[in-house]
């Protein structure tokens, strides 16, 4: 079933014109005495000529400036949000070394779930997260789907103390942003990793971002200030990042998306299969194209805070889910459930993870009562899940 709904100067020369004046003499009729003969004299003035030369104009090439800066290189920035087991949650910024490969920092990854990406023209990815360096506090994500965009080159081998730097990132997960500032010290050591200082602004969600030069070169990451006095930052420094990326951590996957779940023994409570149906309700009202019915009835507070209706109803709207299956319900702290299910989504690519439109899912929601009816108040999907179709 398939539901379709809802970019010189000229120059001038100037010349004076040559003016010829002609004095002349009389003559008569009469006659006149040869020693009395007359003498006629011919005089010309010639009125100088000025000749104004307007020298050629030439083109300047205006100086760097970081406006053109932000312009070249913004499209390589993405918004990091990374979702934990314990529900909580962090955004940040990172950059893209590759068209499959982002930087970011360690601690806005933290033991995250999952990770999402993000950009203003609505570019979207989950990545998976191959490698971290705790000490450098650096981590490396990569996406399957390539992401369009500028690749950073890392350097900072030239920079002096008062160069000109910006930071771009998200601060408190705002729209992407420039903040200028300059290089204040260099080679600041704590624990054995170089940082930078700078007095370009960093705030929480700058974190992972770029702190780059005139040229758009990344000479160090944002990472961490002092929050007691103004204009005290720090970045690491480009060579540690290249030392990091150039074998400083063995690139494997290390870490998983998704939390570990314990396995409790299911309840043999037959009042909880309700919670079957609740699903089973969940999901009619979706393939129904009743989305906004499933948000309003069978999302919790919780889920409500963090999604906007009229977001999840067009995420929704593409889908049809099929092969539900309610596998085991145990009974949570404090009287909440838990319930491990699974099934299949079919949607438009835009809306599907990683731009799939067939993705087999495997998560455990947490439910709780609600009016006498079940409703989801969180969903934590299941190592490797969502997975492409066959």
């Amino acid at each position: 079933m398939n539901k379709t709904r809802i970019a010189i100067a000229a120059t001038a020369l100037l010349m004076a014109s040559c003016g010829v004046e002609v004095g002349g003499g009389t003559s008569t009729t009469e006659p006149v005495p040869p020693t009395t003969q007359p003498v006629t004299t011919t005089e010309a003035t010639v009125a100088e000529t000025t000749t104004t030369t307007v020298a050629p104009t030439t083109t300047t090439t205006a100086p760097p400036n970081f406006a053109d800066a932000f312009e070249r290189v913004s499209s390589g920035v993405l918004r990091v949000e990374a979702s934990f087991c314990d529900g909580g949650g962090s955004t940040g910024t990172g950059f893209l070394l590759s068209p499959t490969e982002i930087l970011t920092a360690a601690h806005v990854i933290g033991d995250a779930s999952i990770v999402q990406l993000s950009r203003a023209d609505g570019t979207t990815a989950t990545a998976t997260v191959v490698g971290t360096d705790e000490q450098r506090d650096l981590a490396l994500l990569e996406v399957t789907t390539p992401i369009t965009g500028h690749n950073f080159v890392i350097d900072d081998s030239g920079v002096r103390v008062g160069d000109e730097v910006a930071a771009l990132g998200h601060p408190r997960g705002l729209n992407l942003s420039l903040a200028r500032g300059v290089v204040s010290s260099l080679n600041y050591t704590d624990a054995g990793v170089l940082f930078h200082q700078t007095d370009a602004p960093i705030n929480p969600g700058n974190s992972g971002g770029p702190l780059i030069d005139i040229d758009g070169t990344v000479v160090g990451l944002a990472d961490w200030k002092f929050i007691d006095v103004e204009s005290i930052s720090f970045v690491v420094a480009g060579s540690e990042i290249q030392a990091y990326l150039n074998g400083g951590l063995t690139r494997t996957i290390d870490i998983s998306l998704g939390c570990e779940v314990d396995e409790p023994e299911p309840s043999s409570d037959p009042g909880l299969i309700d919670v079957s149906d609740t699903f089973e309700e969940y999901i009619a009202l979706i393939n129904e194209s009743r989305e906004g019915e499933a948000y309003d009835l069978y999302l919790g507070p919780r889920l409500k805070d963090r999604i906007d209706r009229d977001e999840f109803v067009q995420s929704m709207s593409t889908s049809f889910l099929t092969d539900l299956d309610v596998y085991n319900i145990f009974t949570a702290p404090e009287g909440n459930v838990e319930a491990w299910v699974s099934f299949t989504s079919n949607q438009d690519a835009q809306f599907g993870p990683e731009g799939q439109t067939c993705s087999k899912w495997d998560l455990t929601y947490e439910l709780i009562l609600q009016d006498s009816t079940w409703v989801i108040e969180r969903a934590t999907n299941s190592p490797g899940s969502p997975s492409p179709c066959e």
